[in-house]
């Protein structure tokens, strides 16, 4: 019962740093499109309740 405890704690941590590790880097590349696409959006929004 001990063993079954420990494992899915134990993948689960290993994964969590892995994953944030690979978006963090990606998403350091990418971090000026998307804030930019929301803007726009944002942009257009406020547009369309102007209008």
């Amino acid at each position: 019962m001990h063993d079954q405890n420990q494992n899915p704690p134990t993948p689960l941590r290993e994964p969590a740093p892995d994953q944030q590790d690979r978006p963090t880097k990606e998403v350091g590349g990418k971090p000026r499109q998307p804030k930019r696409v929301k803007r726009e959006q944002v942009t257009e929004r406020e547009v369309l309740r102007e209008a």
